[in-house]
């Protein structure tokens, strides 16, 4: 089964900035919301370890790599601060859409898993 274009293109890396400017890879992380169609009402998802582990390195800044409209990929920073991180949970959220540029989606609500469509779909875990 071919991944729908709106799955594929929400997804992005989250990184940080080494001291010779050169990037590394930290993780992943996903455009989540309810507006598909105005980008600033978005929210950045990642596990909050990705986060924990840019702060543990002492470092101020997260970098976003997008996929930008020309077709090229850019790094994108902003605050770590910014960043809510879940106290008991493994997962992070930056609210907004770091660039106008971005060619990317967001992952609508409505195709996230609730507990009654798993149900209804005999989903459970391991699946």
């Amino acid at each position: 089964m071919r991944v729908p274009d709106q799955i594929k293109k929400c997804v992005v890396f989250i990184g940080y900035q080494m001291a010779d400017l050169s990037y590394r890879y930290a993780g992943s992380a996903f455009f989540f919301g309810d507006d598909t169609k105005n980008p600033i009402y978005a929210y950045l998802i990642t596990a909050r370890h990705v986060i924990d582990e840019i702060a543990r390195r002492g470092l101020l800044e997260v970098w976003i790599r997008l996929n930008a409209k020309a077709g090229d990929s850019k790094w994108f920073k902003n605050d770590r601060s910014a960043w809510i991180r879940h106290p008991d949970l493994d997962i992070a959220m930056y609210f907004g859409f770091p660039s106008d540029d971005a060619d990317h989606m967001i992952l609508h609500r409505h195709l996230a898993l609730t507990p009654p469509i798993a149900e209804k779909l005999n989903i459970g875990v391991g699946d």
